[in-house]
């Protein structure tokens, strides 16, 4: 026997004690592909899970934000239309009293305003805000007759202007 013989020729320890089949080897490969489809499936049905709740809970989220939102425009509309001074201050004050209907808008807005005039009188003022042309109705536009002497001496000031 020669060197090169004695390599390729392999003894009964080397080899293994069972031998399969080519169909034993296709169902044992078969059954570990569905194994690990089995695991990748639930792997991803898991992760689509969490996906989902971070979804929905970012949904519900932008939806308390618009919900806000919207509660704080309709109050600083109906605080405005009231002539109040600083309609966000009336937001503040009345914000943790809100309630909402199942559409999102405010159900109570009327009730939780009359609240807050019989608890804060001194922010709502029905008087408008004074201008700085003195509360006059044509918009600062002047006319001539508007122009004397008289009306001229009424603001304080002197005719001669001194350079």
């Amino acid at each position: 026997m020669t060197m090169a013989e004695s390599t390729e020729t392999t003894t009964p320890e080397t080899q293994s004690d069972k031998s399969y089949s080519k169909a034993e080897l296709d169902a044992a490969l078969k059954k570990a592909q569905k194994d690990w489809d089995k695991q990748v499936k639930d792997a991803e049905a898991k992760a689509k899970l969490s996906e989902e709740e971070r979804t929905k809970a970012e949904m519900a989220e932008l939806r308390n934000q618009i919900r806000e939102r919207d509660a704080r425009d309709a109050v600083r509309t109906e605080a405005a239309r009231l002539n109040v001074k600083n309609p966000q201050m009336v937001y503040r004050l009345v914000k943790d009293e809100l309630e909402f209907s199942d559409d999102g808008k405010v159900s109570n807005l009327k009730d939780v305003i009359d609240s807050a005039k019989l608890e804060f009188p001194e922010i709502f003022d029905n008087k408008p805000t004074e201008t700085i042309d003195g509360g006059r109705k044509d918009n600062g536009n002047a006319t001539p007759e508007d122009q004397t002497a008289a009306n001229f001496k009424k603001t304080g000031r002197s005719n001669s202007f001194r350079l």
